[in-house]
């Protein structure tokens, strides 16, 4: 059994972890669908204009050399797209690597108590 202020200090660490996780998951949140809106919007523009060039074509010939030239630029949007979005879970990762490790490292790991009376 714990004591009150064993179940006290294990409780209020847990709330502090709890927020401070909560914080970093909800900043990342925020990051992915701040990407995911920039991507859809820049994709919406690009689809657009290809679609119109692509119709502008007067041939075989020139609708494939059209979409050679639009493949690049795609990839690299694709690229961009992966890197921003690794980018974002390393910083997540780190931030709540962060929020645990601290917490540890000041005494409130909510298993010490229970480490502490063996």
């Amino acid at each position: 059994m714990y004591s009150l202020q064993d179940s006290a200090a294990l409780a209020a660490t847990r709330n502090d972890i709890s927020a401070r996780l909560g914080s970093v998951a909800a900043d990342g949140a925020r990051q992915l669908f701040d990407l995911h809106l920039n991507l859809s919007r820049a994709l919406l523009g690009q689809m657009n204009f290809a679609a119109r060039q692509l119709m502008a074509a007067r041939d075989m010939r020139q609708v494939f050399s059209l979409a050679r030239v639009q493949f690049l630029p795609a990839a690299r949007s694709a690229l961009d797209y992966a890197y921003c979005l690794a980018t974002i879970a390393s910083d997540m990762q780190s931030g709540l690597l962060a929020a645990v490790s601290d917490s540890a490292a000041k005494g409130n790991d909510p298993a010490g108590p229970r480490l502490a009376r063996l």
